[in-house]
């Protein structure tokens, strides 16, 4: 919870501001502006949600960027809290003791590994780019509402 409720007051609040601002704009009446809104936060969560795997099995070269940031930051990003949420004391244990060093993705690696970490983060992401999918059902069909409809896609399987 306390996760969504940071990545929902940085990356989504800043795509839900844009999106209810467009919707707005475009004169669309309140119920559609909410709608709209909605979109935009779900694909935050859900861009934040895949950036933050990104970080953690990306290749610099492709996303140029540094990655492993999170982790020098020893910011929990929702890969690692499903670790922990999932792990016994023996391994919460091991991974809090990795993690007072210097943690690096191949010593988190089995981990992540034997508790399905990034399939589980994965499929949370799709799950929000799903939600905001359905939310653009509220739309009219439009060449615009396609290319919308293809950044619910996009956000999920991009590799950088």
């Amino acid at each position: 919870d306390e996760y969504l409720s940071i990545i929902g007051a940085k990356t989504a609040a800043l795509t839900a501001c844009s999106s209810q601002l467009g919707a707005h704009f475009a004169g669309a009446d309140e119920s559609l502006t909410h709608e709209m809104e909605r979109f935009g936060y779900e694909i935050g969560v859900a861009f934040q949600i895949a950036d933050d795997l990104l970080d953690v099995v990306g290749n610099e070269d492709d996303t140029g960027k540094s990655l492993g940031t999170d982790l020098d930051q020893r910011i929990m990003t929702l890969p690692l809290i499903h670790v922990f949420a999932s792990a016994g004391d023996a391994d919460r244990r091991e991974l809090q003791k990795i993690l007072s060093g210097d943690a690096t993705v191949d010593a988190l690696a089995p981990f992540l590994k034997r508790y399905n970490a990034l399939d589980y983060a994965r499929q949370r992401a799709i799950e929000f780019a799903s939600s905001a999918r359905q939310r653009l059902n509220a739309l009219a069909p439009s060449p615009a509402v396609d290319a919308l409809q293809r950044i619910t896609e996009v956000v999920v399987s991009r590799r950088c």
